[in-house]
């Protein structure tokens, strides 16, 4: 309540002190609203009254601008915290997006091969078995980047497995490698895709 309301408020109380006698006053705390602090002192008269309703309605308007100024500053604190999260959210889906990016191989393999990835380097050989054949590699998108990265790795055609052998880190400088075993006599036909995001 702001300092004019609490005054009309008062006011009924400060004209009943002024229009009687201070001896045949007879106000009890239940008369007064049991929203004001009024606090009755029949010794130090009507000014000591008005004086402490006043005073109480200015503690009451410093109270509520205190607490307003808490409420805005919790309510700044908020939307501050909301904004810097959009912006890293913002900032990590772009950055997904630059690092998007997609191996595609295809050969026959007998028995094991292994595909090594680092940035745009696409190194193949054959672990075991004879020579790799028909390979066909292509990256799209972003080169493999130097930092942890999620895999998807889509194989469409393969009779043996195919599998993640390393996922890159620091330790083998950020280098994928994938395995493709063959256990089935003579060479067999794969195609994956691999997907880092």
């Amino acid at each position: 309540m702001s300092l004019r309301r609490r005054t009309l408020i008062a006011t009924p109380i400060v004209l009943a002190f002024i229009s009687a006698p201070l001896h045949a006053l007879q106000v009890s705390t239940a008369e007064v609203a049991p929203s004001a602090n009024v606090a009755i002192n029949m010794r130090g008269g009507w000014r000591d009254v008005i004086r402490d309703v006043f005073r109480d309605a200015a503690q009451n308007d410093r109270r509520d601008q205190r607490r307003d100024r808490d409420n805005d500053r919790d309510r700044d604190r908020n939307r501050d915290r909301d904004r810097d999260e959009n912006r890293d959210r913002d900032r990590d889906r772009d950055r997904s997006r630059r690092d998007d990016g997609r191996l595609s191989w295809r050969g026959r393999v007998d028995d094991v091969a292994e595909i090594r990835i680092q940035g745009r380097d696409i190194e193949y050989r054959s672990r075991s078995g004879q020579p790799l054949r028909d390979v066909r590699a292509t990256l799209r998108g972003a080169p493999l980047p130097r930092h942890a990265v999620s895999l998807a790795l889509d194989v469409d055609r393969g009779r043996g497995q195919v599998m993640v052998v390393q996922q890159p880190n620091a330790y083998n400088r950020y280098t994928l490698v994938l395995r493709v075993v063959d256990r089935r006599a003579g060479y067999g036909d794969y195609d994956f895709d691999v997907d880092w995001f």
